[in-house]
């Protein structure tokens, strides 16, 4: 049997919404005020950091390629001697970038971001054309409320495309941050669309800003390191828990001649993680004006909606604060190589690839 609509004054709730909501029981009355009232003031606080802090982030677009990934499936291949013949040592040398496009990769799981972090070398401030020094793969697992990062060694001798073989820290000098990307992608691959990048110059502002960081140890040698090398001079002595201000943390960070690529990264880890625990401890009430001198500083392809819906799950929803951390090659699947009078590291690419994977989606490949 057909149903008709009641369209008598009967039939109708009376009242309007004034009446009804006073109508209901008391407590869900102040429950739905509080709500409301959450509401607003969430919206209110995303949006004052949409329109604010956020806004002084250096924002920027990788165009896409027309390259569907297929050249990304075609693996590293080993070492040729053309590959050696043609080798160049750029480290010390000024490279003119010509930015490339970014090759779209699909994400591999929904709840994991992985965002590559570049720490820019570059030789005078301001400049956006210097080698990534530091390469970590910032890996947001939502799910197990995780934060891990995996170092990549800046000597690693890989396929840089359309560039042949060559320090991996050569790419972002070769084609900036979409080159740098591809390399990573086609030699590890990862499904890397997004990057935040700071030069050296910009980080030691960041660390001053955030009152510096505690480094858990230091050798003689590397105090010896900082205090030769750090901008404005510095008296650090070695020891336990010492502090560090901007421009000795970024000493501390580059230290290399003392050691190798892998004491390096750790102390690059060392200085990130240091950061990680200021910014988890920070009190965005009291805080609030050092985003301004932090900000600014960073460049990035991350939108502001994206960072926002990052940042506000990570700091609400309980993510673990002790970073898991890897190094990339891992243990005994690297060898060392010279190569026209120029060190570098020859990974083992199929081993750093599983281990990788392993790492950043805890699954067994």
């Amino acid at each position: 049997m057909a149903r008709f609509h009641n369209t008598n004054n009967e039939g109708r709730q009376k009242g309007g919404f004034g009446e009804r909501f006073q109508s209901l029981p008391k407590s869900i009355r102040i429950f739905g005020v509080l709500f409301l009232l959450f509401l607003l003031l969430s919206a209110g606080a995303l949006s004052f950091f949409y329109f604010g802090p956020l806004g002084k982030i250096d924002y920027t677009t990788l165009p896409l390629s027309d390259d569907d990934g297929e050249s990304l499936k075609e693996g590293e291949g080993g070492t040729s001697d053309t590959d050696r013949e043609n080798f160049q040592d750029l480290d010390n040398s000024e490279i003119d970038q010509v930015p490339e496009k970014l090759i779209g990769m699909t994400q591999s799981d929904k709840n994991i971001e992985n965002i590559v972090f570049f720490g820019l070398d570059v030789r005078k401030e301001g400049s956006d054309s210097g080698r990534s020094d530091v390469i970590m793969i910032l890996s947001i697992d939502h799910v197990g409320k995780k934060i891990r990062a995996a170092s990549i060694l800046r000597d690693c001798y890989v396929k840089i495309p359309g560039h042949g073989k060559n320090r991996i820290n050569a790419a972002y000098a070769f084609g900036g941050p979409a080159l740098a990307i591809n390399t990573i992608n086609l030699n590890f691959d990862t499904d890397i669309q997004k990057y935040v990048k700071v030069d050296f110059f910009g980080m030691a502002k960041i660390i001053n800003t955030l009152g510096g960081v505690i480094i858990p140890e230091l050798s003689e040698a590397e105090a010896g390191q900082i205090r030769k090398t750090a901008r404005g001079g510095s008296d650090v002595k070695a020891g336990k828990r010492i502090p560090l201000n901007g421009e000795e943390a970024v000493a501390y960070a580059r230290i290399r001649y003392i050691d190798n690529d892998f004491y390096r990264t750790e102390r690059q880890r060392n200085v990130v993680k240091q950061l990680t625990l200021k910014v988890f401890g920070m009190n965005l009430k009291k805080d609030l004006s050092l985003l301004d001198d932090i900000l600014p500083n960073l460049e990035t392809n991350l939108t502001r909606s994206e960072i926002l819906s990052i940042g506000w799950r990570v700091l609400t929803s309980g993510y673990d604060k002790d970073i898991e951390e890897l190094c990339i090659p891992v243990d005994d699947e690297y060898q060392y190589a010279n190569i026209n009078g120029a060190a570098v590291i020859l990974p083992d690419i199929g081993q750093n690839v599983k281990a990788l994977k392993e790492f950043l989606y805890e699954a067994k490949t």
